[in-house]
């Protein structure tokens, strides 16, 4: 669990310049791959949590935090500023909630990765956010080697989300009659191919290796089901997979 607790007297809390990313990157082992470190942004309103985060994601030389906010509209700013790879996003800020947000990083930074980190369990708020773009949903009460490890296949293209949260959401949109959306029929045998192994947890990367085709072809396939589905994501997709199947 994560918890707050006694850390470094060296450790840089609140830096959130350019600075603090040349000083990480230049400390990197020499064996480091810096093509993939994968930058993150912090956004939580209690500076411990958000130092207890940091001190879990600085022992992984492949995630590299390169700020903090404490607010949405901080948050909003930074991504702007620093362009991280990665938000790790509280769902319950005082400005604004954690779906708000990830609506604007998504609209306005594509490329951003959205994993929302929170006490805020409730199955609409899980699905609200999913819908938003936010690529997880993860309990604060997730163990630090879990965390790191969710973030880190993320980056590859992974959803971090536990298998039971992915039974709640399933139940949530069959409750909600999510009929509504493209049948599968729509999609062709390749699409269904490509969208059983995103089902199993599979990345592009392993997906490309698995049907044998170039990753970038992979990548396309998965866009084409999303815009079939009326999919925000994968979590989305996946979940309406699974609520035809079932």
């Amino acid at each position: 669990m994560l918890h707050p607790q006694r850390t470094r007297s060296s450790l840089s809390v609140h830096s959130t310049t350019h600075m603090e990313q040349l000083r990480r990157t230049a400390s990197l082992p020499m064996d480091t791959d810096v093509s993939h470190l994968s930058r993150v942004l912090i956004v939580d309103d209690h500076s411990l949590f958000r130092r207890v985060v940091r001190e879990v994601l600085d022992e992984h030389p492949q995630l590299c935090v390169v700020g903090e906010a404490a607010n949405g509209a901080k948050a909003l700013a930074l991504v702007a500023e620093l362009q991280p790879d990665l938000v790790v996003l509280d769902m319950e800020l005082p400005d604004m909630n954690g779906v708000a947000v990830t609506q604007q990083l998504v609209r306005n930074h594509p490329s951003v990765k959205v994993v929302i980190l929170s006490f805020a369990t409730s199955d609409a708020l899980i699905v609200d956010a999913i819908r938003a773009g936010a690529y997880g949903y993860l309990s604060k009460d997730i163990q630090p080697e879990a965390l790191a490890r969710a973030l880190l296949g993320v980056a590859e293209g992974e959803v971090a989300i536990s298998r039971r949260t992915a039974a709640r959401v399933m139940a949530h949109f069959r409750q909600s009659n999510t009929g509504s959306a493209e049948p599968l029929s729509n999609l062709t045998d390749r699409e269904l191919e490509v969208l059983r192994l995103l089902a199993n947890g599979a990345t592009d990367r392993q997906v490309a290796d698995r049907l044998v085709i170039a990753e970038s072809t992979a990548k396309k396939h998965v866009q084409h089901i999303l815009r079939k589905l009326r999919a925000r994501n994968r979590a989305e997709a996946v979940a309406k997979f699974h609520d035809v199947r079932d």
